[in-house]
């Protein structure tokens, strides 16, 4: 950048603003980049698209804090439009390894490794509720109207939960 500042990111957005000739100096993460500097050290992860193709995490493994950015929420409703359902599930499972105490989410009020059980306790559920309701040969209508999560999920809104129920029904009835 103009002012000698060099932006780190997700290795695939990195390649995008290449391509597109923006101005600056990026410096792309791949799977992970650890800094280290007067005692901290901060790994970035990246783990394969999650609730998006360029999720990336910030982890301080000293301090037990892990900033999740839109992957892991604490309300709201995700968005699920660009996600891989599976691959979220098992990397809110990684990060839950990862043994965190406190859990910065994109939205809502910071919490510990509860924020990350949640979320992916309401993805399987959603996830499983989709491929039942495939199983039994109803089609995206009839499963939309058939699929019943608790209601009690606060980021499973009635305004989202046809929006997530289609971006489950299209990626497992999806050809690999």
């Amino acid at each position: 950048t103009k002012s000698g500042v060099t932006v780190i990111m997700h290795e695939k957005l990195r390649q995008r603003y290449v391509e597109k000739a923006r101005p600056g100096v990026f410096l792309g993460v791949g799977e992970k980049l650890v800094l280290t500097s007067g005692g901290r050290t901060i790994e970035l992860l990246t783990m394969g698209t999650a609730h998006s193709p360029t999720d990336m995490f910030v982890h301080l493994p000293k301090e037990k804090v892990l900033f999740t950015g839109d992957s892991a929420v604490s309300t709201t409703a995700s968005w699920l439009g660009a996600c891989d359902l599976q691959n979220w599930i098992d990397v809110l499972g990684k990060l839950s390894a990862l043994q965190p105490k406190v859990v910065c989410p994109g939205h809502g009020a910071a919490g510990g490794p509860e924020v990350l059980a949640n979320h992916a306790a309401y993805l399987t559920r959603l996830r499983d509720e989709v491929a039942w309701q495939i199983t039994m040969g109803r089609s995206y209508e009839i499963a939309l109207a058939s699929v019943k999560l608790p209601e009690n999920e606060s980021f499973g809104s009635k305004d989202s939960l046809k929006d997530h129920v289609k971006a489950a029904y299209m990626q497992l009835t999806a050809d690999p």
